[in-house]
């Protein structure tokens, strides 16, 4: 089997994984919400339903990164992993599914539950406080500099 063709079954997998079973996540980047060796279901979704807080799955080369959405343009997509700095712009042909469920052990949780929707909620006013803090610093260096 070619590598074209093993990456089609990954992508079909991942599209399918309510039917078919969960996929694994793999990485840190979305600690502690997502950790390594989590179950995933992951559903196509249409770009009209993608909505910021969500964790989209998208297509990088052979790899099928997991982020949240925490900004949506037009034609793509801003992603950033919960644990760390990066932002990451995909464009909406690269969209493979949204994650709708997670099982860590016995314990599974769904996007509809409320931990879910209190942790996506959290994670977005953290990011948006980092930038108001930010933001302030910037403008005080900029201030303190025109009274000197």
């Amino acid at each position: 089997m070619n590598k074209e063709t093993i990456n089609i079954a990954k992508e079909l997998q991942l599209e399918n994984s309510k039917i078919l079973g969960p996929v694994k996540f793999h990485g840190n980047s979305m600690s502690p919400f997502l950790e390594d060796g989590d179950e995933l279901i992951v559903i196509t979704v249409n770009w009209g339903e993608i909505k910021i807080g969500d964790i989209i799955t998208y297509r990088l080369d052979k790899n099928f990164p997991t982020y949240r959405v925490v900004k949506k343009l037009q034609d793509y997509l801003l992603l950033k992993p919960d644990n760390w700095p990066q932002i990451f712009q995909v464009h909406r042909e690269d969209i493979l599914g949204k994650v709708i469920d997670r099982k860590r052990g016995e314990c599974s949780i769904s996007d509809t539950n409320t931990p879910w929707i209190f942790s996506s909620r959290l994670i977005l006013l953290r990011r948006w406080v980092e930038q108001f803090i930010s933001k302030i610093k910037y403008h005080s260096k900029r201030i303190t500099k025109i009274l000197k």
